[in-house]
């Protein structure tokens, strides 16, 4: 099968990867900086009812090349991703599905849970990816004395 997606540039040799750290470059070249600017404020100045965005970090070729930070919130801020990272995740996933490199009913590959006596050995990629491994656990987000979260 043709892959349709060009592939992705390759890392630079002058960027360390991986690191603590990204790598710090300037904008590109010949970027409408009008534009640009106006495409962050669209996202920053968005309503609660709307979203809320509270960083907005740009890597090109490697480098750290903008960063943006709202109210109460700095490079060392942790921030949760919801369900955001579930929806990048699974585009990946697709991805090597689609290019025969990942079988979703194949176990997941974690060599801890691959003890002979271990249940987790039986959860497969596709369990993982629906959130359905079979293991017990409890989303609760107001008690936290009965939460796996």
């Amino acid at each position: 099968m043709a892959d349709p997606l060009p592939p992705f540039p390759t890392q630079p040799e002058e960027v360390p990867w991986p690191t603590q750290e990204w790598a710090r470059g300037p904008l590109p070249a010949g970027l409408d900086r009008a534009a640009f600017d106006r495409a962050i404020r669209a996202l920053t100045d968005l309503g609660p009812e709307d979203g809320v965005t509270r960083a907005v970090l740009v890597v090109h070729r490697g480098q750290l090349v903008f960063e943006h930070y709202g109210p109460e919130t700095d490079r060392t801020s942790t921030l949760q991703s919801w369900s955001m990272a579930k929806s990048m995740l699974h585009a990946l996933v697709g991805l090597l599905v689609g290019r025969g490199a990942i079988d979703l009913d194949a176990p997941a590959p974690v060599p801890e849970w691959q003890g002979a006596e271990d249940p987790r050995a039986a959860i497969r990629w596709r369990d993982l990816l629906r959130m359905r491994p079979g293991l017990a656990f409890a989303e609760d987000y107001v008690d936290s004395g009965v939460s796996d979260v």
